[in-house]
């Protein structure tokens, strides 16, 4: 089963501007994830076009809208907890 982290949490919102660049990156950071295919730290970070503190900064950013990353010294790869994969997805809301 694909569960959906969406872009528009409450939380989100209010941690982190969302912009085209950051979606796009978002989306490419979980689809990276899901293969199993992030490589260490620092292949992961130059693979999404940022530095070391902002990838952390990202993965934060999933983990507050609750999602489980672990990282797998084994595997060399970022992991969703429990084999789970997620989808990406951005709404746009009217505001109230």
């Amino acid at each position: 089963m694909i569960k959906t982290i969406s872009s528009n949490t409450p939380m989100a919102q209010s941690m982190y501007p969302i912009d085209i660049p950051v979606i796009n990156r978002l989306a490419y950071m979980v689809s990276l994830i899901n293969q199993k295919a992030t490589g260490r730290p620092e292949q992961f970070a130059s693979k999404i076009g940022v530095g070391k503190t902002r990838l952390t900064e990202l993965i934060n950013l999933i983990k507050k809208s609750g999602v489980e990353i672990e990282y797998d010294r084994t595997q060399e790869s970022y992991l969703f907890a429990q084999g789970k994969k997620y989808s990406f997805q951005c709404r746009i809301v009217e505001k109230s």
